[in-house]
């Protein structure tokens, strides 16, 4: 332990460990109160603020059944019998009153052929009984496999892909809409992180908040296609860089004995958000309205963003013990506890401690970006020095992208065991992600996080490999199967969103939370191609990958140790005592003999 304290004052940190055990203490006597409040609603309003952006795309830029014709209105397509509701018979003409039943969505090689007459393989169909109105919503496309373009309006009035007409040679262009989000989480993922860590969870939340705006506004009122995907960039990276700093906000503002019950139910507000949001876009048809609707959450998360409260663990760590301090002072009289006489003399003394610069901060601003980089690297590879570290970054990173495989794709794999109605498909999504929180949250509780999340992980992948033996003519048992696979998976993903900042220190927390959400992202853009490029190769590829993902990530899971009830690290060395704890509690070792073997930890931190 002399050695370890000696490299702290040598890079130039003070020693913290006292004031963080006087951390935990006062918030072991503050409790979960009014203090608390900002906290908890700020979380709550970001949570149900992020289904528009990471689900909305289902709503916002759906794809009606259209029908296309040749321009000037010369006659409509009929190179093929079409393949919605009405199958005619060769040779038969069909007077049509209702055009709906003819929306085939085809596209065809060109304007030329398409308007010849009608060969002895296809119908001939007439429009006789046309309203006058439907011949208005013929629209000019450009396209010349669709010069002009009818829409089902009678589910969505509005969407980005009806507004642009992303149908035909332009159908390429409609999936970069949900892309465009997914890299922009990526990029906020990783810089929320480094902004959380760097500048505190209050100020990247901010950063975020005007980011959005900025997002919302740009979507909205965007006449070009190409500024709502620069638009839906910015959504990504401001809800990436939002949510994760303040769910370490939220953690780390909670007592060691409530964490567990707040950090699942709090993430039953998206859940909620998503049932909302289906609801809202049953009323609201216009994309554009929708999302402005579903953006709504911004106007209550923009103030308390500045009203509440920073997290003293941060403050702390960052050497700033004096507004920790009177931060937890402040909560204590919030919640109306008085404080034990030693903590109210161990706060004074941490509002009494001077702030240290670290060195570092003065003289990076001389670097060149070369060497900016070269010390991020040397500062990531730091990390994987230390072997209890090293196996969290491996195992979490692992266990988020193979989730974010199977949740992504089994939705998108189970399409035939939803409704058509696109409002009720959403709202059973959100659904059956509260029944699972619902039910994992006592759980988890009782038994702790690796039980749940390597337990369910198992489950889901020995249901999805079963689900492959299962007769076709048995179809409510691959019902049964694939959807409570869908159900674990998302109890897996809730209990995660607490596991992984609890697992890492306060010092890089909010980095190693958008480390393992990175890895999720990458396993959003693998899922598509498992369930589309896959699947044509063949009919088993796709259960076989799923089943052998969900047990691939349960084998990593022993990788982690349990932290239910357990206070949270603060310092890398914090982490490798934990791990160094577990194995002299096997080897039968105090905890002191094995301290003695732990490498010096003050560059990793100072990192």
């Amino acid at each position: 332990m002399a050695d370890t304290r000696r490299s702290h004052h040598h890079y130039g940190l003070p020693d913290f460990s006292m004031a963080l055990d006087t951390l935990e203490k006062a918030l072991t006597e503050v409790g979960y109160g009014r203090w608390q409040i900002p906290v908890v609603v700020i979380t709550i309003m970001v949570h149900m603020l992020a289904p528009v952006h990471l689900i909305g795309s289902t709503l916002l830029n759906a794809q009606p059944p259209f029908r296309c014709r040749a321009g000037g209105g010369q006659g409509n397509f009929t190179t093929s019998i079409p393949n919605f509701v009405l199958r005619p018979e060769k040779s038969v003409s069909i007077n049509i009153t209702n055009l709906e039943d003819f929306y085939n969505s085809e596209c065809h090689a060109s304007s030329t052929s398409a308007s010849t007459s009608t060969s002895s393989s296809t119908s001939s169909l007439s429009f006789e009984g046309q309203s006058h109105r439907a011949a208005e919503d013929w629209r000019s496309t450009g396209l010349s496999s669709c010069p002009e373009i009818l829409q089902d309006s009678s589910v969505f009035s509005s969407t980005v892909s009806m507004e642009w007409q992303l149908v035909c040679e332009r159908s390429w262009l409609r999936p970069l809409f949900q892309m465009a989000y997914s890299v922009g989480s990526m990029v906020g993922s990783t810089g929320g992180g480094h902004v959380g860590d760097r500048y505190g969870r209050k100020r990247a939340i901010q950063i975020a908040c005007g980011i959005n705006l900025a997002a919302v506004v740009g979507m909205v009122f965007s006449p070009w296609y190409p500024g709502v995907l620069a638009a839906r960039v910015l959504s990504g990276c401001s809800i990436g860089c939002m949510i994760l700093p303040v769910f370490s906000l939220a953690l780390e503002t909670t007592p060691s004995r409530h964490r567990t019950l707040a950090g699942m139910l709090l993430g039953t507000s998206f859940s909620v958000a998503v049932v909302l949001f289906a609801g809202a876009g049953y009323l609201v048809r216009t994309w554009r309205w929708l999302l402005l609707a579903g953006s709504a959450p911004l106007l209550v998360v923009m103030p308390l963003a500045f009203l509440v409260s920073e997290s003293p663990r941060w403050l702390s760590q960052q050497g700033r013990g004096h507004e920790a301090g009177v931060i937890l002072g402040h909560a204590a009289a919030k919640n109306r506890v008085q404080l034990s006489p030693a903590l109210t003399s161990a706060l004074r003394d941490l509002q009494e401690e001077e702030v240290i610069e670290k060195p570092q901060r003065s003289q990076t601003a001389d670097m060149t970006w070369r060497k900016r980089a070269r010390a991020r690297l040397h500062q990531v590879t730091a990390y994987l020095r230390f072997p209890a570290l090293r196996r969290i970054i491996v195992a979490t990173t692992g266990i988020w992208y193979l989730q974010g495989i199977l949740y992504l794709g089994i939705i998108l794999n189970a399409n035939n065991f939803t409704s058509n109605d696109p409002y009720i498909y959403v709202a059973m999504s959100g659904t059956m992600d509260l029944i699972a929180i619902l039910i994992a949250t006592p759980l988890n509780m009782r038994m702790g996080r690796r039980f749940i999340v390597g337990g369910a992980l198992l489950v889901a992948g020995v249901l999805l490999l079963v689900d492959l033996a299962v007769p076709e003519e048995f179809m409510w048992i691959r019902w049964v199967l694939v959807m409570t696979s869908l159900l674990l998976i998302a109890a897996v993903f809730q209990v995660n969103f607490m596991y992984v900042p609890e697992l890492y220190p306060t010092v890089i927390r909010s980095r190693g939370f958008a480390l393992a959400s990175l890895a999720g992202s990458f396993g959003f853009l693998t899922a598509p191609f498992i369930t589309d490029v896959l699947a044509q190769k063949t009919w088993w590829a796709v259960g076989a990958t799923f089943g052998s993902a969900g047990i691939l990530g349960s084998l990593l899971v022993p990788l982690l140790p349990e932290t239910n009830n357990m206070p949270l690290p603060d310092t890398i060395e914090d982490v490798e005592r934990r791990r160094e704890g577990i194995r002299a509690a096997k080897k039968g070792k105090t905890r002191e003999d094995e301290a003695e073997e732990m490498p010096a930890i003050g560059s990793a931190e100072e990192a």
